[in-house]
This record gives structure tokens, C-alpha cells and sequence, in this order.
């Protein structure tokens, strides 16, 4: 009996656009990865501590922190604090946990998660707070408005949405694979306010479905429709790699 793999993004930049829910099994398997890292730092054996390291954080965690110039010790400790938050049950009640941090810790949380300011934990939402106890890759989105509290921060745009349909992740991750960072943006931004809206003030948008594939299809269809009627208004070049893209991904959608 086959078992169905949910499509994963091919590259570095579709990682740091998506980032998925942990699971049931996923504090036991942090925790079971650390374990290892830390016996394999402690016969020396590096190559398999940086190694068991990398499974423990999660290929985008890693990234991320190389991006940023973040060595591998600084990782560690990351990891030594998920591990102690795990090990005190801290995504149950997520503010609690991080009231018993001191300032250092907290600074360490800060530096992973790129915020410019000093976390406040009073004033941090239950997303926000869970947020800041997850590697990069990771995250929950408890009022399912399409963006994600992290710290006192809000982040929209990430895409696909974990909750989209495996057919519209691998249409949307092949049809990216090759392109330009700022273009995978600025079509990702464009898909993602198709569904969740865009947030003006305090009002709320309206929200579609984003576990159906109707409504991926529905706006792709009326974009190329919007282009084909309105393209002479569009600055030059723009027709043609917004249609030649969109034809794609509406192909790649269909089959």
C-alpha cells in the first residue's frame, strides 16, 4: 500500500515562505533529535552533532540562521531552550513558560526570530508567544486569518497555506522552482491576499476557503481574464510574464 507524501518546497527561498504546523508527534521528535546532538557533542563527534542538529531545528531554522551568520553554537543553545520549553510542556501555556525566562533567554528567542525590538511578554498574544517556541519552518496560526503572530509582530504572505490542497503545494512549488526571489514574493503576496484578504485598519477581510482547490483556480482564472481585458494599462513587460506565469500554474493546477 502506497503512502501519500505532502509535497515539501524545493528550495531555500519556497522554505522561508512556508512553514508548517507541528504535529502530534512533533515535541517527541525535537526532543529525541537533541538528545542525540547533545551525546554526539559530548564524545566529540562533531560532524554527527551538526548533523542530528540540523534534524532537530529543521532544514529552514538552518537556513535562516546561515543567512543571518548565526554559528552553530548560537543554534545549540537555541535548541537547549525549545528543549527545556518541550520539556515543561510550554506550547500548552506558552506566556507561562516564557515569564521564567531571564533576559539572556529571552534575547535568544529575539535574535532566532530577526525582531527588532525586546520581547514583552505581557503584551504577546498565545500565537505570538507559541510562535517565538518554534524553529523557523514551524507555526500556528490560532485565528486562521492567513497571518502569522510572531513576538508582537505580523507576518502575512506566507504561501501555499498550510491548509491548501497537496495538488495546488506541488503546482505552486513547480511552478516556482526556477524563479526569481522577488517574483516567487510578489505572486506568493498576490495568491495569499486572493484568499485571506487584505487587512486595512481594524477591519477584518473576508476570508476564502483556502482548502479547496476552486478558490486557487477561481482566482487564477479571473486574473487572466483581468490581464487579457486591461493589458494596456500594465507597464511594460508585465502582461507577458504575468500571463506566461499564470498559464502555467493554471496548467500545472489542472493536471
Amino acid at each position: 500500500m502506497s503512502t501519500s507524501i505532502s509535497p515539501l518546497p524545493r528550495n531555500a527561498f519556497q522554505r522561508s515562505l512556508y512553514s508548517v504546523s507541528p504535529g502530534d508527534n512533533f515535541r517527541a521528535e525535537f526532543q529525541a533529535n537533541f538528545a542525540r546532538a547533545k551525546q554526539a557533542m559530548q564524545v566529540g563527534a562533531q560532524d554527527q552533532a551538526d548533523a542530528a542538529l540540523r534534524q532537530t531545528l529543521g532544514e529552514t531554522q538552518m537556513e535562516s540562521a546561515e543567512r543571518r551568520s548565526l554559528d552553530k553554537a548560537s543554534e545549540f543553545q537555541f535548541a537547549a531552550l525549545l528543549d527545556k520549553a518541550y520539556a515543561n510542556l510550554a506550547l500548552d501555556d506558552p506566556k507561562a513558560f516564557m515569564k521564567t525566562l531571564n533576559a539572556s533567554e529571552l534575547e535568544q528567542l529575539r535574535v532566532q526570530h530577526g525582531l527588532a525590538d525586546d520581547i514583552l511578554v505581557e503584551g504577546l498574544s498565545r500565537e505570538g508567544a507559541t510562535n517565538l517556541l518554534l524553529p523557523k519552518g514551524y507555526s500556528v496560526d490560532l485565528n486562521a486569518d492567513g497571518m502569522i503572530e510572531t513576538g508582537s509582530g505580523r507576518l502575512g504572505g506566507f504561501f501555499p497555506p498550510r491548509n491548501a490542497p497537496d495538488a495546488l503545494k506541488t503546482a505552486w512549488f513547480t511552478a516556482t522552482e526556477k524563479m526569481d526571489d522577488g517574483a516567487v514574493m510578489t505572486y506568493g503576496l498576490m495568491m495569499h491576499d486572493a484568499v485571506y484578504g487584505v487587512h486595512i485598519g481594524g477591519a477584518l477581510p473576508q476570508v476564502k476557503p483556502d482548502d479547496q482547490m476552486s478558490t486557487y483556480r477561481d482566482f487564477v482564472a479571473s486574473y487572466l481574464a483581468a490581464i487579457e481585458k486591461d493589458h494596456g494599462y500594465m507597464r511594460p513587460g508585465q502582461y507577458e510574464r504575468d500571463k506566461s506565469f499564470f498559464e502555467r500554474l493554471s496548467g500545472l493546477m489542472k493536471s
